[in-house]
């Protein structure tokens, strides 16, 4: 007779598995690849530019498994119904990321191609490139990733590309880009009611991500989204948001 633990990890298995199963079967043969991006009819999957040049990226709904070889996240499908909160980040790369000569040989010096390539290899769902003015929602919510610290069981995270202070913040596109990128999760059945910062869930990421995107990008879009500001809540050794960060 198997234990009740055995027993428990099986079931496990069998929903894990049914999952996957319908992650996949829900995808027409035209849209079923290898790894886990599928580019797009365009190219990047690009939806129309707005008014203002922005582009809006959505190649998250081709992701159809994890790579092996992607080491900031969980290879196993989590059940959506757990993830209810956004994880504010900044990348902390002072200009953005930059790009290698080889990466960009590889997306024949299309530097917006590139970028996406490498925004790939970090654990963010979602990702503003200031420098291509453009929102990339890259990593559907199942994916687990470990981009948070102790939020990574219950949120996505969000991260706009840059050194703040340092940069200039790209106010209108980080505050197009966190509204698609919510709208996008919620089309697909994420029930997101909460947004945190990273350092709630770390000392080691005070600063993350600071006073201005919080404070200008963040809190005036509260109440459009329908999101709740958990000021108090932490986990681990994460620190409360400090008042200067919610003056708007």
């Amino acid at each position: 007779m198997p234990t009740v633990d055995e027993e428990l990890e099986r079931i496990r298995r069998l929903l894990e598995g049914a999952h996957e199963r319908g992650l996949v079967g829900a995808l027409g043969d035209e849209d079923k690849v290898e790894g886990h991006h599928n580019p797009g009819a365009h190219g990047a999957g690009e939806l129309e530019p707005d008014d203002e040049g922005m582009l809006f990226v959505e190649s998250f709904r081709n992701v159809t498994s994890v790579p092996r070889g992607f080491t900031r996240g969980r290879n196993r499908p989590r059940p959506l119904s757990l993830v209810t909160t956004v994880v504010i980040h900044q990348t902390a790369v002072g200009g953005g990321f930059g790009l290698s000569a080889r990466l960009l040989a590889r997306h024949q010096g299309q530097a917006f191609s590139a970028r996406q390539d490498r925004y790939r290899d970090t654990p963010y769902h979602g990702v503003y490139s200031p420098i291509d003015r453009a929102s990339v929602v890259q990593w559907p919510a199942w994916v687990h990733s470990f981009h948070g610290n102790g939020a990574n069981d219950y949120s996505v995270g969000w991260a706009y590309d840059g050194k703040l202070p340092g940069d200039v913040l790209d106010l209108h596109g980080a505050r197009s880009a966190l509204r698609h990128f919510v709208t996008a999760m919620r089309e697909v059945g994420v029930g997101l009611r909460y947004v945190e910062a990273h350092r709630q869930h770390s000392n080691q990421r005070g600063g993350d991500p600071g006073a201005g995107i919080w404070s200008l990008v963040v809190r005036p879009l509260l109440d459009e989204l329908g999101l709740e500001e958990r000021a108090d809540h932490t986990t681990g050794s994460g620190l409360k948001l400090p008042s200067d960060w919610r003056r708007a």
